[in-house]
């Protein structure tokens, strides 16, 4: 989003991941009196829950009403490149779950005073975490699988199985017929 020059009205259609940030960007920008949108088809990654659209249900129910077209919840968290084959599109997931230190980043740290942030760390390893798990479960529930989860204990692997195993129980709790 951001500022850009003035258009014609005209529908809009949103892709997106549904985070708190996007979202309220999102709604912000739906709700300036600038904005050349008339009506909005928005299509998020994943499965959401209230909680994720709260940005834009606070713009009221005549907003809705009047400009929000369609809504809904696709899986866009991968890429098929074949039939057998698929990428999460997370290049550095690997690199930042092992902690390893790009060569760039490792040049730029050396000369700067400080270390590295750990907050900044641990966030940035739950997005990760975050994504990978939600991408593989939107594999699974596109195609339709169930899976049985492994994974070593210790290792990054073990907070993505956790994440996925979480998601797949309550897509299973609430409709007993996925991924059959």
């Amino acid at each position: 989003f951001g500022e850009h020059p003035p258009l014609l009205p005209m529908p809009g259609v949103v892709l997106m991941r549904p985070t708190a940030k996007s979202m309220t960007a999102l709604a912000a920008h739906v709700s300036s009196p600038n904005t050349s949108l008339t009506t909005l088809y928005i299509y998020v990654s994943g499965l959401t829950t209230e909680k994720e659209w709260r940005p834009l249900i606070a713009l009221g129910d005549d907003f809705w009403e009047a400009r929000i077209a369609q809504t809904n919840d696709i899986c866009l968290d991968f890429i098929s490149l074949e039939p057998h084959l698929f990428t999460l599109g997370t290049r550095e997931a690997y690199r930042f779950l092992h902690h390893i230190p790009s060569p760039s980043l490792a040049e730029s740290a050396s000369k700067a005073p400080g270390a590295p942030n750990a907050t900044e760390g641990v966030e940035r390893d739950l997005e990760v975490i975050g994504r990978v798990a939600d991408g593989l479960y939107n594999v699974l529930s596109t195609c339709n699988l169930r899976p049985i989860i492994r994974a070593q204990r210790g290792t990054a692997a073990e907070p993505v199985a956790i994440r996925l195993e979480r998601r797949i129980r309550a897509r299973l709790a609430a409709d007993p017929h996925a991924f059959r």
